[in-house]
């Protein structure tokens, strides 16, 4: 078993880019502490993700969701869960959903909203509520090959969202 805590400490700070290939205006967002520990093999691993959609930045879209576009908290005692996958382009990712929507791609947590297709991924950081890992290929190198030693697709993978 794998779990994930994304704390609300601010830890750093990720440019955030307007369009892809870090194009475009660019801000400075807050980057937020995550820790993750393998209970079988003991491996832990710290890394920092943002939690902010360029395009409610740069008001190219409409905050759907309130929150500034934010994955919405997990409730308490009950943390979203993840599945090992690839976003569209191929690239790792983990795949939130809560069970009890019974789909392996809703969350609704804390929020006011069902939302499908949440993400913890490495950039660009277009899609609103997903986690993007901070620090461009550098910091996401590290995460994928942690993940990729210390998970399959049927290692049961919980996440906790802090508000």
């Amino acid at each position: 078993m794998i779990e994930v805590l994304i704390t609300n400490q601010v830890v750093g700070r990720a440019w955030l880019y307007e369009r892809r290939m870090r194009q475009g205006k660019r801000v400075l967002v807050p980057a937020y502490l995550v820790l993750a520990s393998c209970t079988k093999t003991g491996a832990t691993l710290e890394f920092q993700v943002t939690r902010t959609a360029s395009g409610l930045i740069f008001g190219e879209s409409i905050d759907r969701y309130g929150k500034n576009g934010e994955c919405p908290p997990s409730l308490p005692s009950q943390p979203y869960y993840a599945l090992v996958s690839n976003t569209n382009k191929g690239t790792f990712c983990l795949r939130l959903y809560e069970p009890s929507l019974g789909e392996h791609n809703k969350l609704l947590g804390q929020g006011d909203s069902t939302r499908s297709d949440i993400l913890i991924h490495g950039g660009p950081a277009m899609s609103e509520g997903c986690l993007i890992v901070s620090g461009g290929k550098k910091g996401y190198r590290p995460v994928v090959a942690w993940f990729k030693k210390c998970a399959t697709e049927q290692t049961k993978i919980t996440v906790t969202v802090l508000p």
